[in-house]
């Protein structure tokens, strides 16, 4: 078991901002809104759908991190450059910065870490 120092160690570490940088690709380009998309990835590392309040918590992230990477374009390259893996050029940064951030939120969620 983790200590919180630990997990929060784990959470910077550039395998799981890469981890979550691949996550958020992978939602990007998947079909519907980002609403959807969030609903998917939540399921995905969750195996359950999200309720109302934490799918509205996700989308409100989001938003915040795309104003935060679209005020600061340098920011979400500096993000999506963290690993050893190549990202997807074809995705637009900020989104994908963005949507690295909210896949970062899911990866650490205690439903992805522990097992009940």
């Amino acid at each position: 078991t983790n200590t919180p120092l630990q997990a929060l160690a784990l959470m910077h570490s550039p395998e799981y901002v890469e981890a979550a940088r691949h996550l958020g690709a992978l939602l990007l380009g998947l079909e519907g809104d980002d609403k959807q998309r969030l609903r998917a990835g939540f399921e995905r590392v969750t195996s359950r759908t999200p309720r109302p309040e934490e799918l509205a918590l996700l989308t409100k992230s989001l938003e915040d991190e795309t104003a935060r990477f679209t005020a600061n374009p340098a920011a979400a390259e500096t993000l999506l450059g963290v690993g050893i893996s190549g990202r997807d050029e074809s995705l637009d940064p900020v989104a994908h910065a963005a949507m690295t951030s909210v896949a970062r939120l899911l990866l650490n969620l205690d439903e992805a870490i522990h097992k009940n």
